[in-house]
């Protein structure tokens, strides 16, 4: 049977980046064909790029995101609000206000949303709790 010769393996996650305000430069990356990319695609870029790279020395948004909601506690959440209404959002944040969501935008945003505490979890301690 011949042999086999891999000539070209998989390098990993390709990044792009745009220096714009969040609304017209998410929308100018989608239009590309680029999307935003997950905390774990960024961990897995990190790492393979190394510290001096870009996506290591820069922020940069990822899909989740954070938020509190007043009697209930602050949650990470897999449907970022701000992902899913740029325009919104950004028009708060340049007219520094508030991003506040309705009723439908919350119960969108902690359908896969988890509790956070605010205390540190040491990594040897992974594992140990939901």
């Amino acid at each position: 049977m011949p042999e086999i010769t891999v000539d070209i393996k998989p390098r990993g996650t390709a990044s792009a980046y745009i220096e714009a305000p969040f609304d017209t430069g998410k929308q100018a990356l989608e239009s590309q064909g680029y999307r935003i990319i997950s905390l774990e695609e960024n961990a897995r870029l990190r790492v393979q790029e190394g510290e001096q790279a870009f996506i290591s020395q820069n922020g940069n948004r990822v899909r989740e995101g954070a938020g509190y909601v007043k009697g209930k506690g602050a949650f990470l959440t897999k449907a970022s609000p701000i992902m899913i209404n740029p325009k919104a959002a950004t028009d708060c944040h340049r007219a520094i206000n508030d991003f506040y969501l309705n009723q439908e935008q919350l119960e969108q945003a902690l359908a896969d949303s988890f509790p956070i505490s605010g205390n540190s979890i040491p990594t040897s301690s992974f594992g140990e709790k939901d």
